[in-house]
């Protein structure tokens, strides 16, 4: 066993009232393989693997080391994404799904973070204004300083890959009015 992230790009009242039944994450959990692997595990979300493996997660650390390095206005137009990605607490993890629900979210759940439609949209609309080259062009000027790893994130190439993997899903969620819940497994 790995480590895997996917997102499920659900149809979000349908989402908020599984999670609230089940009191967090255990309808997907506990969903039954489909018999057909392209059919959805859930009727009313599509699931995206991510298929960089443990990258996901260094791509979280690669940021934090990189944040230092921007000046202040590259850092605030890239937190203003990134940092709803990867926060710089544990305790600013974007939930949407429990908090809709009017659930504790469990331990266990493996939430990343779960966008209603409205934050999908305001991700995206803050994507916009990221110094995509600026923050590029730092993170190679100062690479040997920064988290990277040679097998899963070896370069800022391997960080944005990751990170176009989120708004890739981001915005197929905001094309079709729904949330965006990113699971790891472990």
């Amino acid at each position: 066993m790995g480590y895997d992230a996917f997102c499920l790009i659900a149809d979000w009242p349908l989402a908020v009232e599984a999670y609230g039944v089940a009191r967090g994450m255990g309808f997907y959990w506990s969903a039954p393989e489909p018999d057909d692997l392209t059919e959805p595990t859930l009727p009313f979300a599509v699931e995206r693997d991510f298929a960089g493996g443990w990258a996901f997660q260094e791509a979280r650390w690669f940021y934090e080391s990189l944040r230092p390095h921007l000046s202040e206005p590259q850092r605030e137009r890239s937190d203003a994404l990134l940092g709803m990605l990867y926060p710089r607490s544990d305790f600013d993890w974007i939930n949407d799904l429990a908090i809709d629900a009017d659930v504790e979210p469990p331990a266990g759940d493996y939430v990343f973070y779960a966008m209603r439609p409205a934050t999908v949209r305001h991700a995206i609309t803050m994507a916009d204004g990221v110094p995509w080259v600026e923050l590029e062009g730092v993170a190679n000027s100062v690479l040997d300083q920064l988290a990277t790893d040679d097998r899963w994130l070896p370069d800022v190439e391997s960080f944005l890959q990751v990170v176009r993997w989120h708004l890739d899903s981001l915005r197929e969620a905001a094309e079709s009015d729904r949330g965006a819940i990113v699971l790891v497994s472990f």
